[in-house]
């Protein structure tokens, strides 16, 4: 290790507890349940769930991350570790609503959203409707009263995807204004669900 990082590297690594890296929605953590491991919005969502609020489980991946980012990149067993935790608890949230990431008959689907231990309203990512593809899309949409909405949910995962990685909104927003025009239409909600198809597909 001392032959690959620098001595701050080496400092960071072994000042980090891998045991405080998640926090799930449903279980009190001692000494992690707080905004500065959780972030204000992470915070209050625990809180909330925990309090018997109706929010989804979920978890937090917390800022000793963060925290550490600049040397855990260098590390592919940190990151190995960060990613079997992931999918622990994504396999967690699977056995508590009844759902499965990935299955197109009964899907999981999850918002991913960053936070901070101080609110910083649209200075973060957030990605809505992870889970959805081509396959579990056109799956949702033949079930009653779904395939409009099902089209819109996968556009706005695309868009917010999209955007996460350096798109500008502008290119998403003119794809919808361009067919507003050619269809005659003012409002996304006229369009049929065929049409949202497209759209979500351009």
């Amino acid at each position: 290790m001392n032959d690959k990082l620098s001595t701050e590297d080496v400092e960071l690594i072994l000042s980090y507890d891998a045991d405080d890296v998640f926090s799930p929605f449903s279980e009190p953590r001692k000494g992690v349940d707080t905004q500065l491991f959780l972030g204000g919005k992470g915070y209050y969502l625990k809180k909330l769930f925990l309090s018997g609020f109706p929010v989804p489980p979920g978890f937090i991946m917390t800022t000793e991350v963060f925290r550490c980012k600049s040397v855990i990149q260098k590390q592919t067993d940190l990151i190995s570790g960060i990613e079997a935790g992931i999918r622990e608890h994504v396999s967690r949230l699977e056995k508590m609503t009844g759902r499965q990431f990935g299955n197109p008959l009964n899907p999981l689907l999850l918002s991913v959203r960053s936070g901070s231990a101080i609110s910083m309203p649209g200075a973060m990512n957030t990605l809505l409707n992870v889970g959805m593809n081509d396959a579990i899309t056109e799956t949702l949409s033949k079930q009653p009263n779904f395939a409009w909405t099902s089209w819109d949910c996968y556009r706005r995962l695309l868009q917010t995807w999209g955007m996460s990685f350096g798109m500008d909104r502008n290119v998403f927003d003119k794809i919808i204004l361009d067919y507003k025009r050619r269809e005659g239409v003012s409002r996304k909600i006229e369009f049929p669900a065929a049409m949202m198809r497209s759209i979500a597909m351009d």
